[in-house]
């Protein structure tokens, strides 16, 4: 997955049948790894599926209690950049 989301790949797709997204995915099959590298890139926890639910609720209602925990407690300032990013000099300022 790192390697799809170095070369693009949009980590907020959504499905056109369900709407889930790839946070929505380890969800619901307690994909926790995979759920830490997609919050720690930048997915939308927020976004919901067609049903209405996040990713966390999603958790929650497969009895995931750590992946939702996981989605739940993430912080923003957690995200990362990917690796071999380079910061220009004026984003430092």
């Amino acid at each position: 997955m790192e390697q799809l989301i170095a070369y693009g790949a949009d980590i907020n797709s959504q499905t056109t049948f369900n709407g889930n997204t790839p946070l929505h995915f380890c969800a619901y099959n307690g994909q926790e790894a995979c759920g830490r590298l997609l919050l720690f890139r930048g997915a939308d926890r927020n976004l919901k599926n067609r049903a209405g639910h996040t990713a966390y609720q999603e958790a929650v209602l497969a009895d995931h209690a750590s992946t939702a925990a996981l989605i739940r407690d993430f912080r923003e300032e957690d995200v990362g950049k990917p690796r071999g990013f380079q910061l220009h000099a004026t984003e430092l300022f």
